[in-house]
């Protein structure tokens, strides 16, 4: 039987339990994305091929569509285990880097990307295990939305830091620091007051991996609130991922601008999404889960037709827009997820739902990519608005009978 520790009920900056959990979730979130485009970096100048450093970055995102096996894995750990595996996994995996006298071994390094993003996925699941563990359900929008804020945050500084500390101190110390963030996030992590057992404590076992990959999508098909709001998520990301092509082309043909240009739109729209993350760790609860989704919906929707207007002064409205609506769609549905899956198959629901949003995101960054090849990219603007006003439109008229709570508060909608 699973023993649950008391849920914190201070404010959530006024206990320890807190502090460390988010002090381990800022220095793994710093591990993680210091080295991604580092690698990239690597790859290309030893080898001069744009190609194979690339690949270096599909590894890692085929990693992270092992969620669903990741997620049930969470499920079979005790909750502390769970957040400690991931870390220290990492660490060690990235020690395997060092084989190459200072030049990366490609096979060897496709499979540190592959182990990567498959233990990020894990990471994420188990810390949406413990967040439930540790605040009650008054304090899950407020502690969801802290989460994201400092993941999206470091999202945006610490890639640059990490191509800027490999091309200063090289590829050692940098993978070296990484690895000792690991190292002290866990550390931290074994300060949490989480249960001692696991939620669902049977023996993992291959022949059940099916299974459990099916229980986590069932759970998320027969809620039917769970189900919107998770569609809803996938289907809004799927539309926003076209940006990650037509960016480039919006810059350089849209306001006449270099191609690096871009780097500064892409830097204010995470400063707008650190400062609605921070919003929503205040207001969050009283806005409602079904408001947040559908508000950050418009928000993208809106960053649409902005972007497409090719003035200056509106672009930078659209990424502030867009920024603004990520940490909106993102916290109502993990918050959706936390408050309506079994307790005992929270891990394997939070898998599923990275499985449910990452795949559209990745088709979504391809037919982009393919759309601004063959038409302008204000075409591509339109057909994101298009499908982005579709989806909120279907998240306003799906017919269940949760989804009447969808313009109450975070309380109804969970009740």
């Amino acid at each position: 039987m699973t023993t649950s520790p008391p849920v914190l009920r201070k404010p959530l900056f006024r206990s320890r339990a807190a502090l460390c959990f988010f002090g381990a979730d800022l220095l793994s979130a710093a591990a993680r994305y210091l080295l991604m485009l580092a690698l990239a970096v690597w790859v290309q100048q030893d080898t001069g091929s744009a190609g194979l450093a690339g690949l270096t970055m599909l590894f890692v995102t085929l990693g992270t569509l092992t969620s669903p096996l990741t997620g049930a894995l969470v499920d079979r750990l005790p909750p502390r285990r769970a957040l400690i595996l991931p870390l220290l996994g990492t660490a060690a995996v990235l020690s395997t880097l060092f084989i190459g006298d200072g030049r990366p071994v490609l096979p060897v390094l496709y499979v540190v990307g592959f182990l990567y993003g498959a233990a990020g996925s894990m990471a994420d699941s188990a810390q949406s295990v413990g967040i439930t563990q540790l605040f009650d359900e008054e304090r899950l929008v407020q502690a969801n939305s802290v989460h994201q804020t400092l993941n999206r945050g470091l999202r945006v500084v610490m890639p640059l830091a990490g191509v800027g500390m490999y091309a200063t101190a090289g590829i050692g110390l940098t993978v070296g620091t990484v690895s000792l963030l690991y190292l002290a996030a866990a550390a931290l992590v074994t300060l949490l007051p989480l249960a001692r057992t696991a939620a669902e404590p049977e023996t993992f076992s291959v022949r059940g991996l099916a299974e459990d990959v099916r229980l986590g999508h069932s759970a998320i098909r027969s809620d039917a609130l769970l189900r919107t709001i998770v569609y809803a998520a996938a289907g809004s990301l799927f539309f926003l991922n076209f940006f990650e092509s037509v960016g480039l082309q919006m810059v350089t043909q849209g306001l006449g601008r270099p191609a690096t240009d871009l780097a500064l739109f892409i830097t204010l729209q995470g400063v707008a999404t650190i400062v609605a993350g921070v919003l929503l760790a205040r207001y969050g609860k009283r806005a409602g889960l079904g408001r947040l989704m559908f508000g950050g919906i418009l928000c993208f929707a809106a960053s649409a037709l902005l972007q497409a207007t090719g003035v200056p002064a509106l672009v930078v409205l659209a990424m502030l827009t867009a920024g603004a609506g990520l940490p909106m769609c993102i916290v109502a549905m993990v918050t959706t997820v936390q408050t309506r899956a079994p307790r005992e198959q929270l891990g394997r629901v939070h898998g599923a739902m990275q499985f449910v949003i990452g795949v559209p995101q990745g088709i979504g960054i391809a037919l982009g990519a393919w759309l601004v090849s063959v038409s302008d990219y204000r075409i591509a603007c339109g057909t994101i608005f298009a499908g982005l006003l579709c989806t909120a439109l279907a998240l306003l008229t799906a017919r269940s009978r949760p989804l009447s709570a969808l313009a109450r508060s975070g309380d109804d909608v969970t009740g």
